[in-house]
């Protein structure tokens, strides 16, 4: 009984390790590491024409910072007068 829990512990420990979000962000891209980003970031190529129906939800990992877009062909965040 002991050897099935010690197993279920480890096991639990190492699943949990897995799940956790890269807080690494590249910083030569502008980005930082967001706990609660958006599911429709805006882009240099959206900018102008924003998604009328974006989900509701909380993207934890890397986007740009506010004040900031991403741009598509190197994938850096930059200000919207650079697009």
């Amino acid at each position: 009984m002991k050897y099935i829990v010690i197993v279920t512990v480890i096991a639990l420990i190492a699943t949990a390790c897995f799940a956790l979000p890269n807080k690494e962000c590249d910083a030569s891209k502008g980005e930082e590491f967001q706990t609660c980003g958006t599911a429709c970031p805006d882009t240099c190529s959206n900018l102008n024409n924003k998604p009328i129906i974006c989900t509701m939800q909380c993207i934890i990992g890397c986007g740009c910072p506010a004040g900031t877009v991403r741009r598509e062909s190197d994938q850096h965040c930059v200000k919207p007068s650079e697009c």
